[in-house]
This record gives C-alpha cells, sequence and structure tokens, in this order.
C-alpha cells in the first residue's frame, strides 16, 4: 500500500515539472513572424518570437496552453501535450487592422510672436 502511494506521489511530481518546449510562428505563406507573443495560458510566464519566428517557453506539464497572439492576426491558442517542437500558424485578421490607430507623438507646434514696443 505504502509503495502504490509513493509511486502516485512521484508520478504526480514527474507531471508538474518544468520543461522548455520550443517552436516557430509564421504566417499563413510560411514567412517567419517576428515578436510574435507567447503566453502559458493561465499565468504570467512568456516570450517573445525572435527574428527568425522561433520562440522557446518553461511550462509545467503537459497540460499547458500556449496562446499565440500578434497584431494583425488572429490569436492562437496551442495545447502543448507532450510535445517538445511547435509550429504554429497564425492566421490574418483584418478587422484587427482597423482597430490600430496611428497618433504623430512628440510634434510640437510653435509660434514665434513678435512684440514690438513702441515709444511714444
Amino acid at each position: 500500500m505504502l509503495t502504490a502511494v509513493l509511486t502516485g506521489c512521484l508520478a504526480a511530481v514527474a507531471l508538474a515539472q518544468s520543461r522548455a518546449v520550443t517552436g516557430t510562428v509564421k504566417d499563413p505563406s510560411g514567412a517567419p513572424i517576428p515578436g510574435a507573443n507567447i503566453v502559458v495560458k493561465g499565468t504570467a510566464s512568456g516570450t517573445t518570437a525572435d527574428a527568425d519566428g522561433k520562440f522557446s517557453v518553461e511550462v509545467n506539464g503537459n497540460e499547458a496552453t500556449l496562446v499565440v497572439s500578434f497584431i494583425g492576426f488572429a490569436t492562437n491558442e496551442v495545447q502543448v501535450g507532450n510535445q517538445s517542437s511547435l509550429n504554429i500558424s497564425l492566421t490574418e485578421d483584418a478587422a484587427q487592422l482597423q482597430e490600430v490607430v496611428v497618433t504623430a507623438l512628440g510634434i510640437e507646434k510653435t509660434e514665434n510672436h513678435c512684440l514690438m514696443q513702441s515709444r511714444k
């Protein structure tokens, strides 16, 4: 009986151990998406894809879900399972592009006033 309890505890600890998951984030044409955000769902743990769209993130167990997002693309949730390497494709989302607002920051309009003083 004690052996069964210890075996169960060890199995639970093994499943909860942290491991690295690597992958690549690409657009529908297969081009990498540098700067894509990859977050482990329900945690503050995450990373950003490099210039080649590659990433590495730590997950706990096989139940982890990665939430992958980038401006102009639909957010994708990917179940990690027992995989250690993922190829993630994001689809374009034109509605998100319409929500982007470009502002000009740091532009200052100055007016020159000529002050004259007249003497009478």
